[in-house]
């Protein structure tokens, strides 16, 4: 009976052991276990930090490459605005610049146009001087030839009434007695030019007259013929002696 219980608590005394032994080793395995997850878990946690780190200087380069470009395009539209500002200046004055030469251009044209106009005024008052003089001139040679023939005329008239006249009148008829006739006038060069003169005068008044006649019903309702050279010639000089047409009468002074 002694012997049993001995075997019997050497039995529980094994068992114990060996339950003790499997506790030991549970709690080793525990503890092993415990390890490698809390070393998985600092493995873990500095791979996250460190991924998490690696995301922060990403997105702080991303940031400040984005605030860089920012500033770039800042910088590039304040220089655009600028030049932009410089050029619409530069163009405002090269306008400026050329309104003030085209106003200056106009304003020495129109004193260049007043000169000339001044200038063509002045010659023809002079022209029209020196015409009223050569035409005071001609009338005042006018009248002292026709003084002279007038005094010519009274002086002959004289001598004809009086002795010397007398003689004159005796010695011509004798003359024309010897000569077998009276003697003819007129027969010298200025004599003869002043007689056509006359005689052009006198065709042209004619003509003259005949231009300015009523016409008749018939030729009124014929078509105007056609004027020539010779004509045209004739009647421009016909109007400028005139003094021009009935359009510009008045204007001209020849």
């Amino acid at each position: 009976k002694e012997e049993e219980e001995r075997k019997r608590k050497e039995e529980e005394e094994k068992v114990r052991k060996e339950r003790e032994k499997r506790e030991e080793e549970e709690r080793k395995r525990r503890e092993e276990e415990e390890k490698r997850r809390k070393e998985e878990e600092e493995k873990q946690r500095q791979e996250e930090e460190r991924i998490k780190k690696e995301e922060e200087e990403r997105l702080k380069r991303l940031e400040e490459e984005r605030l860089k470009r920012l500033e770039e395009e800042r910088l590039r539209r304040e220089k655009e605005e600028r030049m932009r500002k410089e050029e619409e200046l530069r163009l405002k004055k090269e306008e400026e610049e050329r309104l003030k030469r085209e106003e200056e251009k106009r304003i020495e044209e129109e004193r260049r146009r007043k000169e000339q106009e001044e200038r063509l005024k002045r010659e023809e008052k002079e022209r029209e001087e020196e015409e009223k003089r050569r035409k005071e001139e001609e009338r005042r040679k006018e009248e002292e030839r026709k003084k002279e023939r007038r005094g010519r005329k009274e002086e002959k008239r004289r001598r004809r009434e009086g002795e010397e006249g007398e003689r004159e009148k005796g010695r011509r008829r004798e003359e024309e007695k010897r000569r077998g006739g009276k003697k003819k006038k007129g027969r010298g060069r200025k004599t003869k030019a002043r007689r056509r003169k006359n005689q052009k005068g006198r065709r042209r008044a004619v003509k003259a007259l005949r231009r300015r006649a009523v016409k008749t019903p018939r030729r009124r309702e014929t078509t105007k013929r056609k004027r020539g050279k010779n004509e045209k010639r004739r009647r421009a000089a016909f109007e400028k002696r005139r003094g021009g047409t009935t359009e510009t009468r008045g204007r001209k002074t020849n």
